[in-house]
């Protein structure tokens, strides 16, 4: 879907779906979505290193809009939303009660690179997911690699999941190594670990045979891109 913006640096916004998905029956438990201006750049890489948080606000919104809007549509498909955002935007930016629309319409997990949490989070931010969690959203550490082992078990107590980086999990793949990927899968539990760049079936069986359970890649955008259609 392609839409106007009243961003001064970009005139649209194209949001597309990337489907996250469960490896053993192909089902898809939630769509990430992901945003792209006319020129191709990818504004959730631009607009989460923006220090201007108001950019970062309209797209979070858009995003969350956008998926509504695909829910009314079909509700059964467009049931879950895998939406990223910076912790900035939850630190007097956003309330739980900005939610309120829709977490009674479909479930949103919500996901924060792991280097910006690095330093811990702002009390006003952890008071703000705790209260969002108790409403049902789930909070992902995404683009995780092996750092994470080495963040403080309080901080990693506000979150649900971890989502493992797609360049992480090549090189873990390219060395043989399944050693991190076992060991979060045995932590985490693997409803709540999600691998991206599972490109092809080497890789879907390196990431099957470590407990994984659920992930993203190529296979699955394209698949979903076949049988999409737009009203």
């Amino acid at each position: 879907m392609t839409e106007r913006t009243d961003s001064l640096r970009f005139e649209y916004i194209k949001h597309t779906l990337e489907p996250i998905v469960a490896f053993d029956t192909g089902e898809i438990l939630s769509f990430e979505v992901v945003s792209f201006s006319e020129n191709r750049t990818l504004l959730d890489k631009e607009y989460l290193s923006d220090t201007n948080y108001a950019n970062q606000l309209l797209l979070f919104t858009r995003q969350l809009e956008f998926f509504q809007k695909i829910n009314q549509h079909d509700n059964g498909l467009y049931h879950s939303l895998f939406i990223n955002a910076g912790p900035c935007l939850f630190n007097n930016k956003i309330s739980w009660g900005d939610f309120i629309p829709f977490i009674f319409h479909f479930r949103i997990n919500i996901g924060f690179d792991m280097q910006s949490i690095v330093s811990g989070l702002p009390e006003p931010v952890s008071r703000v997911m705790a209260q969002l969690r108790e409403c049902g959203v789930k909070f992902w550490i995404k683009d995780v690699d092996e750092g994470v082992q080495r963040l403080p078990a309080e901080l990693l107590a506000l979150f649900d999941g971890i989502k493992i980086g797609k360049q992480f999990f090549w090189q873990c793949f390219n060395r043989r190594d399944s050693a991190f990927i076992r060991c979060a899968s045995a932590a985490w539990g693997d409803k709540y670990v999600i691998v991206e760049g599972v490109e092809n079936k080497h890789h879907l069986s390196f990431v099957r045979a470590q407990g994984i359970a659920q992930g993203q890649g190529f296979h699955w955008r394209a698949k979903l891109a076949r049988q999409a259609i737009w009203h």
